[in-house]
């Protein structure tokens, strides 16, 4: 019986000891936790404040394009921002910086159809010798983008395609309506502009030249930038060019 009491004592005193041991080394990890989190919180507080100046600075998420939803307008907004950068009288204000860029991005591409013309032989002195049109009505369909020179006998129809189905035969009668034009325009061709430079399947044996607005359209303009006057344009092209790569 004595034996037993002192069992139990012994045990009471080892279950003491364990819950003051365990106690004590809660506290201890408590505290080491509560400093680490101060160091922490302190860490992050920095390092959200940076962030702020940051984003106060240089607004990254900030985008026209996306908060009005019309990133991914076809007619709205890419074909008109290409026609009005792509004509030498666009409210860009930069004369033929964009179309020769452009013209000389597409040259480094392909050869145009009939007789060879080099990017050398263009003139881009007089902006009076270039027309762009956009959403051209023909009896062959309506045509998104025209580029065309009288003065130099060329012409360039591009398609503009994002994320929409090619229509009956489209590709095939735009280039059936550019062979009409062989009288006045010895130089032609056909571009297919799509968000990652797809074929066409509706061109059949029209010749065209595939561009994709996330490696030609993107390098076309950001190689341009540094020779942009205006900080408005570089701010809008900037914003554009962020789209583009998205895509």
């Amino acid at each position: 019986m004595i034996e037993t009491d002192k069992k139990l004592e012994d045990l009471k005193s080892f279950i003491e000891r364990y819950d003051a041991f365990t106690k004590e080394h809660y506290q201890l990890r408590f505290q080491a936790f509560k400093r680490d989190f101060c160091v922490l919180s302190s860490g992050l507080e920095v390092m959200s404040n940076m962030a702020m100046q940051v984003d106060k600075s240089l607004a990254t998420r900030f985008n026209l394009f996306k908060l009005l939803q019309v990133e991914r307008s076809e007619v709205y907004t890419h074909s008109a921002i290409l026609a009005d950068l792509l004509d030498p009288r666009g409210t860009h204000g930069q004369g033929s910086l964009f179309l020769e860029g452009f013209l000389k991005m597409l040259f480094a591409k392909q050869s145009f159809s009939q007789k060879e013309l080099n990017f050398e032989q263009l003139s881009f002195g007089n902006p009076q010798n270039w027309l762009i049109e956009k959403e051209k009505v023909t009896a062959f369909g309506r045509l998104d983008l025209v580029i065309s020179s009288i003065n130099q006998k060329i012409i360039i129809v591009i398609e503009n395609k994002i994320f929409a189905l090619e229509q009956k035969d489209q590709l095939k009668r735009y280039g059936d309506w550019l062979n009409l034009r062989n009288r006045n325009f010895i130089y032609q061709t056909l571009c297919y502009l799509t968000p990652y430079g797809l074929g066409s399947n509706t061109a059949y044996d029209a010749n065209y030249t595939k561009l994709s607005y996330r490696e030609d359209i993107f390098s076309w303009l950001t190689e341009l930038i540094p020779f942009v006057g205006a900080v408005s344009v570089v701010e809008a092209l900037k914003q554009y060019i962020a789209i583009v790569r998205k895509f």
